[in-house]
């Protein structure tokens, strides 16, 4: 029962032992304690090498001599200390009927159930056998021959070493050393300290890194795993033979349900109801048909090893055990970092990785075959989906991706649990923040690449799209791969599900940012983009743009594939990258509660393009998207929606261009329809044009064919200007619209042309001349160019806003220039001047303004009323400010600065200037002008700004019902110019007219004017009716004058007029009704 005391031992007894009396193995005890002692200080060993076999002789002759439950002592000699009275009672209770050597294995195999002393001895047993295989009796039995003939194996380097021989050659020993291996590689997964070679492998990694963690339950080598696979300044120093060591462990120990410790304890009973069947199956199999005979090629090319493992992965979300669940999640997390961990999945794919990923490192293969999923065999495919659905559906199922980003995480995302997708999908949503850790951004960019190839591989998709793909991509769906993914894009209008109308439009804007994690555009577009984009680096949508610029060049597939990626970013403001990258804060700003959804919000945010408040980076996004809204038809929702029908009747060869989708109209329909915007009847399509148009006019780089043609101008002319998207561009162009070529003129015109039509074109005047439009003209729509006409005629208002004025006063100067520049008059006016220019009354084009001239010069001529009121209204303007008069203000530069530089430009004042220095003019051509317009003043009261300003209370006065026109209401008041209530600024400004032409000419009233009369005086016509009517006829004939006389003074009689009742008023009234 003892080593004896004579011999090899008696030295070391005497010395080391000489108070431990001798019997039940104390000796031998006692002398390998002093060995492991001294080991453990790191000291020479006191026992002799002779002793030391013996000892070791004694306690394998111990281990093989087995227990006898029915002996008085139960056991020959203590295997350690304390045995017998620790496992008496287990022995009697659950190993009696084992045989001696089994009863070991049988404690061994039922520890969970032992009392805590036996199971601590047990434990102590289980050590030692892991320092000498030879004292485990049944592998000892087993592997004695293999060990015999493995090279390397027949000395055993340090405890355990003969061991772990055995266990790195598994496949190549004999079936029974197989069998045993096996189930001393069950009871050794509990604890490391069972594994010698790993733990003294990596004794200073767990002191480092697992030094706060007990031993047992297996927590030690995950521990290690997870230690292992960070890159943390802890981990850094992890010795290459340590990782090693654990990697294998642990790849073996998720090979076999059995192997791995917290599967097999913790989830027993999940086991058996979900996965029975295949835990039969494999529980009968040998282990080497488990397993397999791969030898270099590891466990997982042969053999039926995982089934298990499997069944609880497919049967994840049915597991009822949180432990288990936590157990199933450290393999899936396993598999993910290395596929090799997945016998079943290594298996299915032999031949896929041997084809499709050839060279690609450990950590990379799951990435390599979800790139070709759609050329995986249908085994492979399936399991990489079953993989890879798990690890979509929490973050650290993804280990790599999960200790990349963990700073990232707590810095963008830590109001969110780690576990589950929404970490993710943070993760996701803050990627191109410019502070966003670059390695982390590479790492979801490279997993987004995998998982963008099929949809069950997309957790919120695959959660939540399954309704909507049975509905529009039910055969996509059934057939896998990527085909689904591309289905629901092309449908993403069409999906109503809540859920995955947000999964898929940030897998869309993913997409939008990268072409790589676009598959259905990438795919169609790799070799345009190796052609054309090859130097360009994928992200923030650099790509896109790219292809974008060569749209003229690149395949038609492409370009398809492209115009509806373009399409989606358009109706879907959050498909946008760049728009949810650089305006989420202006969004919340300018347009809190605008739906994202049919283009509405990126109307709105364009809207407030020129906003002081507007961020730069936001204003480029917006910009470069009206852009390609500009040159496309379709890419404007609201257009399409509500123009669609007018573009077919009034556009139908540009409509069928752009009908093709493939970028090629290049903004030919939107001309077309701004062109024929008179045919246009319907009123929404109307105004979703009119923002078209308005954009346009505001920057012409958004007009394609203007934008191409104008090219070589805008840098010659006006390279300087720094265009803020209201209008600068065209109007430094217009400034040398003579010197532009040709094709860029007659742009500018058109453009300059349809700013004039609404104030809302010209975004300076527009927002400078608000409060002014209020004021002035509350009741004036706009549009047709009523509101800038009404603005005009308040310029001269001395309440009007300085700045209003200002810019009034350029609009004025354009207006001067060209009769398409004055939408009322030429629209009015389009028969009378067709009429006096077929018979060659407008002289010389090359004039500026020659058209206006011809207008006023022959106003006399005019045959339309409409046509006659527009001119009176510019003529009415040039007599306020000389600046107004086609070709004035250049004409009389030199004589304005020279004669009137003191003078106040507008008000009339240079007209009264240069009237009283006539003889002083020495331009001719200004001179003329300036008698031009003096005639004119003299002979019109509706015309003559003084007249209107100062004679606007005696017109109220004493000739409110006179009509005007020709010389009636000029004659009108100078009739009544001698009566006391008359002001003196009226008596002067009528002495510098025609007054005296006008009182002559009054008697010559017409019968019409009469008529107008008396339906104005209805009252008197009513009580005097019959003989008026008969006396005014008759001295019609005799002496109109003394009639036209007696009528004036009548009225006045009737109407009772106050003269001081009538307010003056800074701006005269328009004085035609």
């Amino acid at each position: 029962t003892d080593i004896p005391v004579d011999g090899p031992c008696r030295a070391a007894l005497e010395s080391l032992c000489a108070t431990v009396p001798p019997g039940d193995g104390r000796l031998a005890r006692c002398l390998r304690q002093a060995d492991r002692a001294a080991k453990a200080r790191k000291e020479a060993l006191p026992v002799p090498q002779a002793c030391r076999g013996q000892v070791m002789e004694f306690f394998v002759k111990l281990a093989h001599s087995g227990i006898n439950p029915f002996s008085s002592s139960l056991v020959r000699a203590e295997p350690v200390e304390g045995f017998r009275a620790a496992c008496m009672e287990d022995i009697l209770t659950m190993c009696r009927s084992r045989p001696d050597v089994l009863v070991m294995g049988c404690l061994k195999a039922k520890k969970s159930q032992l009392s805590s002393d036996c199971k601590e001895k047990v434990f102590a047993v289980q050590v030692n056998q892991a320092q000498n295989y030879s004292l485990d009796a049944p592998l000892f039995a087993a592997c004695k021959a293999d060990v015999a003939s493995l090279k390397g194996c027949q000395r055993g380097a340090g405890p355990g070493g003969r061991l772990a021989c055995l266990k790195g050659h598994r496949t190549s020993v004999s079936d029974g050393c197989k069998q045993e291996l096996f189930r001393r590689e069950q009871q050794d997964s509990e604890d490391i300290r069972l594994n010698q070679d790993v733990l003294s492998t990596c004794k200073a990694e767990i002191q480092t890194s697992c030094k706060y963690l007990e031993f047992g339950e297996a927590r030690m080598l995950k521990c290690l795993w997870d230690a292992s696979t960070k890159r943390t300044t802890l981990t850094a120093s992890f010795s290459q033979r340590c990782r090693e060591k654990v990697y294998n462990l642990t790849m073996h120990s998720v090979s076999d349900y059995r192997l791995d410790f917290r599967v097999r304890t913790r989830c027993d009973k999940d086991i058996d109801e979900l996965c029975g069947k295949e835990k039969e199956a494999v529980d009968r199999l040998s282990i080497a048909d488990l397993f397999g005979n791969d030898g270099q090629q590891g466990f997982f090319s042969e053999g039926q090893s995982g089934q298990v493992l499997r069944c609880l992965k497919s049967n994840y979300l049915k597991v009822k055990k949180m432990m288990c669940r936590e157990a199933v999640m450290q393999v899936i997390s396993i598999q993910a970092a290395h596929a090799a961990a997945d016998p079943v999945l290594m298996r299915a794919c032999n031949w896929d990785l041997s084809t499709h990923c050839q060279g690609s490192k450990p950590g990379e293969i799951h990435a390599c075959l979800r790139k070709k999923m759609n050329e995986l065999s249908l085994e492979c495919r399936e399991e990489e989906l079953l993989q890879g659905a798990l690890e979509a559906s929490d973050i650290t199922l993804k280990p790599r991706l999960f200790y990349t980003c963990k700073h990232a995480m707590g810095t963008f995302c830590n109001d969110i649990s780690p576990g589950g997708a929404k970490m993710y999908q943070c993760l996701q949503d803050n990627r191109l923040k410019t502070d966003f850790p670059l390695e982390c951004k590479k790492a979801i960019v490279k997993d987004l690449e995998a998982s963008n190839n099929d949809w069950r591989l997309k957790f919120g998709i695959s959660e939540n799209c399954k309704p909507e793909m049975e509905r529009m991509c039910k055969h996509p769906m059934q057939q896998g791969g990527g085909k689904a993914l591309k289905c629901l894009k092309k449908h993403y209008l069409n999906v109503t599900v809540e859920g995955c109308k947000q999964a898929l439009t940030r897998y869309v804007r993913q997409g939008t940012e990268n072409i790589k994690l676009a598959p259905a555009v990438f795919d169609q577009c790799q070799v345009d983009v190796e052609r054309y984009c090859q130097d360009v680096q994928p992200g923030s949508g650099r790509v896109h743009d790219c292809l974008y610029k060569h749209k003229r060049n690149i395949s038609e597939e492409c370009a398809k594939a492209e115009f509806h990626n373009e399409m989606l970013q358009m109706h879907d403001f959050g498909v946008s990258s760049g728009l949810v990258r650089y305006c989420k804060a202006s969004r919340k700003k300018f347009c809190p509660d605008v739906s994202t959804q049919g283009g509405q919000l990126l109307a709105c945010m364009q809207d407030h393009i020129n906003d002081e408040a507007m961020p730069t980076d936001c204003k480029h996004e917006l910009r470069k998207h009206m852009e390609r809204q500009q040159a496309d038809f379709f890419l404007n929702p609201l257009v399409k929606k509500f123009c669609n029908e007018t573009a077919r009747k009034i556009c139908p060869g540009e409509l069928k261009k752009a009908a093709k989708k493939d970028l090629t109209s290049h903004g030919d329909l939107l001309t077309c329809m701004m062109k024929k915007r008179a045919l246009i009847n319907n009123t929404d399509c109307k105004n979703a044009l009119f923002k078209k148009e308005q954009q346009r006019v505001s920057d012409i780089r958004l007009a394609p064919a203007t934008s191409d043609l104008c090219r070589s101008d805008t840098v010659k002319f006006c390279g300087s200007i720094q265009s803020r998207g209201q209008g600068e561009t065209r109007m430094c162009l217009a400034a040398h619209m003579k010197s532009l070529t040709d094709g860029c003129r007659e742009k500018i015109m058109d453009y300059t042309e349809m700013a004039s039509e609404d104030v809302r074109f010209k975004a300076k005047l527009y927002n400078l001349c608000k409060a002014a439009s209020k004021r002035h003209c509350p009741d004036i729509k706009v549009g047709g160019g009523r509101m800038i006409n009404c603005l005009l005629d308040h310029m001269h208002n001395t309440e009007m806003d300085p700045h209003c004025r200002d810019e009034l006063v350029e609009e004025q100067t354009w207006r001067s220039k060209n009769i398409r520049f004055n939408p009322i008059l030429k629209t009015s006016c389009k028969s009378d001047i067709m009429k006096l220019l077929g018979e060659q009354k407008c002289g010389n084009p090359s004039v500026e303004g020659w058209k206006i001239n011809c207008l006023t010069k022959h106003r006399s001529e005019l045959t339309a009323p409409a046509c006659k009121t527009a001119v009176t209204g510019i003529l009415k303007r040039q007599s306020a400010d000389y600046r107004a008069v086609p070709g004035m203000e250049r004409s009389c530069k030199k004589d304005v600065e020279r004669l009137c530089n003191t003078t106040g430009l507008g008000r009339g004042k240079i007209h009264a200037c240069l009237r009283e220095q006539e003889q002083k003019i020495t331009d001719p051509v200004c001179k003329k002008m300036v008698n031009r317009t003096h005639e004119v003043d003299k002979q019109s009261a509706t015309i003559n700004y003084n007249v209107r300003k100062n004679c606007y209370n005696e017109r109220q006065a004493f000739c409110k019902d006179v009509p005007s026109g020709d010389m009636v209401l000029l004659g009108c008041l100078a009739a009544n110019m001698n009566e006391t209530q008359f002001s003196k600024g009226c008596r002067e400004s009528l002495a510098k007219t025609n007054f005296k032409k006008a009182l002559v000419k009054a008697p010559t009233l017409s019968v019409a004017h009469l008529k107008h009369l008396l339906r104005e005086n209805r009252g008197i016509v009513e009580k005097y009716g019959p003989i008026l009517l008969g006396g005014t006829v008759a001295f019609v004939i005799l002496c109109g004058f003394v009639i036209s006389y007696f009528v004036i003074k009548r009225k006045q009689l009737f109407n009772f007029t106050i003269y001081g009742s009538v307010a003056p008023r800074d701006e005269p009234e328009d004085l035609e009704h």
